[in-house]
């Protein structure tokens, strides 16, 4: 029923209750009996009802199929929808609020803030015993919060990011057991700050991920911490510090750190154990200093992944490269034009760094670098230097450009323009020895779904040469992701490019899937779909 009848129907009834009251008026002066009185009212009154009747019908007949959704699917098309559609989406009738009220699962990820801080009590109840995801952002504790402390029984992950003082006071009063708690998070304490001795009433077998901005562990021991496996502090202090939270904590596994203005890496020594790493995290160093002292100290040490952020001379990061000879995996980040290019490398080495450098000292170390190990290169943004020899890559078998769609790149390569700035390092001439090859990725991280990067078949036939500068046994697999051809099918590119590899891999988003075949040909082992390699 349309609102424009619903609106009829009301004024149907209300021009009856009109004209009660005009006979009621008519016969005021009149002779009636109280029978003919009845009988009018009854008379007008089955008229009222019929119409409100008719309504209602109506209004049933366009609900009836809504009401009758099953439960799980009325869950699922609730589970997909926002906070604030969610509650919309519950007053579409009785049987959806129901629904939406009686289901926990619908009410386990919270985000509190100042607009729905009222409704904390009542979603909290709503979660019943389900696991909770909650989050705390920008709000004042006030009495409301008081409700997240009967709840902490059944919490997964707790993320706090409130006032100091408040956030203080919740969680000095977190000594209620946290059975399922497995990730607390929380950046605003000040450095006096201490989290109670008794955390959790001891009682948190599964908190593994604990994150702060300043290091407010307690003292002494803390059995509630026992199988913290990450820890993530933005300041610590000294390395005192720093040894007594790798004792506190005996199943650590990955620290994420970085050094306080007073911490010196030259009081440490090799007697410092860390334990058996998946990750060691190094952000902000204050000097080279303290990095070049606390490197030879890591390669004594069974850590697997290295981050340092920002190491500042060619001096330093010699240094850092030194204790990792056989590089499993390395990534240097290049920033330039405003834009962070990230160059993953890939050995068969049992270590692994991650290094964040600035510019010039990328290209001074690329520029030298010999990379017998290397198996797979990923360039992310594509940015190479056209002054540097490229480095020797015997071992290589995957390579890999991602550049970002954006309006200069399509706008650039629509006018048949070579790849710079995308991929300018890949001039003829200048490319790597690698023998091996065996799979050439050019794909592109989309702004948009609905502009794929448009590229010449020529430019993408001369990136795929430009990587070949020996001869190889078979030619590369080429795979394109988000990523469309500017010539016609048929065309004397399309021919050349198919002649230049084993086999083409292209989404099928950024294509047509029946004008593929046509447009690959003379290349064999056409793959549709979303394939990588």
């Amino acid at each position: 029923m349309s609102l424009r009848h619903a609106q009829d129907m009301h004024s149907h009834v209300q021009q009856l209750a009109h004209s009660l009251l005009h006979e009621l008026q008519l016969t005021r002066g009149a002779a009636l009996s109280t029978d003919d009185v009845e009988a009018m009212l009854r008379s007008l009154t089955q008229g009222a009802n019929a119409a409100i009747i008719d309504v209602a019908r109506q209004y049933n007949a366009t609900t009836s199929s809504v009401n009758h959704i099953p439960v799980e699917v009325v869950c699922n098309i609730l589970s997909w929808l926002t906070f604030d559609q969610r509650i919309v989406a519950s007053h579409v009738c009785h049987h959806w609020r129901a629904i939406a009220v009686d289901s926990p699962r619908l009410w386990n990820r919270l985000d509190f803030r100042r607009r729905n801080l009222e409704l904390a009590g009542v979603l909290l109840s709503r979660s019943k015993d389900t696991p909770l995801v909650l989050r705390v952002r920008n709000v004042a504790a006030l009495p409301r919060l008081d409700c997240l402390r009967n709840h902490i029984s059944h919490t997964q992950f707790l993320d706090l990011d409130t006032a100091a003082c408040d956030q203080e006071d919740l969680l000095a009063s977190l000594s209620t057991s946290a059975p399922m708690l497995r990730s607390l998070r929380f950046f605003r304490c000040s450095s006096s700050f201490r989290l109670p001795d008794r955390l959790f009433d001891l009682n948190a077998p599964l908190l593994h991920d604990i994150a702060m901005h300043h290091d407010v562990l307690p003292v002494g021991p803390t059995p509630a911490l026992s199988a913290v496996r990450v820890l993530v502090c933005e300041s610590i202090s000294s390395p005192e510090t720093l040894a007594a939270r790798l004792g506190q904590l005996p199943s650590i596994d990955s620290l994420v750190f970085s050094f306080g203005d007073t911490f010196s890496v030259s009081q440490l020594t090799t007697k410092l154990r860390f334990p058996s790493f998946r990750r060691l995290e190094i952000t902000e160093c204050p000097s080279d200093a303290n990095v070049q002292t606390m490197l030879p100290l890591l390669s004594h040490q069974d850590v697997s992944c290295i981050v340092l952020t920002a190491p500042r001379t060619q001096t330093t990061l010699d240094v850092i490269l030194q204790p990792l000879a056989r590089i499993e995996f390395m990534a240097l980040r290049i920033r330039r034009r405003g834009l962070t290019a990230d160059f993953a490398l890939y050995g068969n080495g049992r270590k692994r760094a991650f290094l964040c450098v600035a510019h010039d000292l990328a290209m001074r170390y690329l520029t030298n670098a010999s990379f017998a190990h290397l198996v797979t290169l990923i360039i992310h943004e594509g940015f190479w230097p056209t002054q540097a020899a490229l480095p020797l890559a015997p071992a290589l078998l995957h390579l890999t450009v991602a550049l970002t769609s954006s309006a200069q790149h399509i706008t650039a390569h629509r006018l048949r323009r070579p790849l710079s700035p995308g991929i300018f390092f890949l001039e003829r001439g200048r490319a790597f020895v690698t023998p091996l090859l065996q799979t050439v990725c050019l794909t592109c991280r989309l702004e948009t779904k609905s502009q794929p990067l448009v590229v010449s078949a020529s430019d993408v036939a001369d990136f795929v040469t430009s990587a070949l500068l020996t001869p190889i046994a078979r030619p590369p697999r080429l795979v394109l992701r988000n990523v469309t051809l500017l010539e016609p099918a048929g065309s004397s590119e399309i021919r050349s490019l198919g002649h230049r590899v084993s086999s083409i891999a292209i989404d099928t988003r950024t294509h047509d899937e029946d004008e593929l075949p046509s447009l690959l040909r003379p290349a064999t082992n056409v793959i549709f779909g979303d394939n990588t390699y």
